[in-house]
């Protein structure tokens, strides 16, 4: 797929992702899983934005160490419970990767009626995908 299939389906371009996985390459056969971390997004106090992402900008802190995702290698994985976690092979190792460097975001009040909210902790104001996120999405 091109970068028109991208803009067709609306999944950014953005090199990121790949590049955060490519710096594991060197280190794959050692590595059985990426564990990734929750932040929770919530609408906050200001009004509905244009999309998701102007919507939903005030998180909280990401959940501790619970993992939330994990990505696999299935070749160093014995076993994955319910996505959250997974078993690694005899000598293969669990990556904790920092919220700061890469982290899932769960936009907690999607489905809930306006001004109001399951996230009573989602205080800090993040605009990280905001704008960018709604542009490329307008420009598809």
């Amino acid at each position: 797929g091109g970068p028109d299939e991208l803009k067709q389906g609306k999944i950014p371009p953005y090199p990121w992702a790949k590049v955060f996985l490519d710096s594991f390459q060197e280190h794959r056969d050692r590595i059985a899983a990426l564990q990734l971390r929750e932040v929770q997004l919530a609408q906050g106090p200001g009004r509905r934005g244009a999309s998701l992402f102007t919507t939903y900008q005030h998180r909280s802190q990401a959940r501790s160490q619970a993992t939330h995702t994990v990505v696999v290698n299935p070749e160093n994985v014995l076993e994955v419970g319910m996505g959250h976690h997974a078993v690694p092979r005899q000598g293969a190792i669990l990556v904790n990767v920092s919220d700061e460097v890469f982290r899932i975001n769960h936009y907690r009040d999607f489905m809930e009626p306006e001004n109001s909210s399951r996230c009573p902790d989602c205080q800090l104001f993040d605009d990280t995908l905001g704008l960018e996120m709604e542009r490329f999405l307008r420009t598809g």
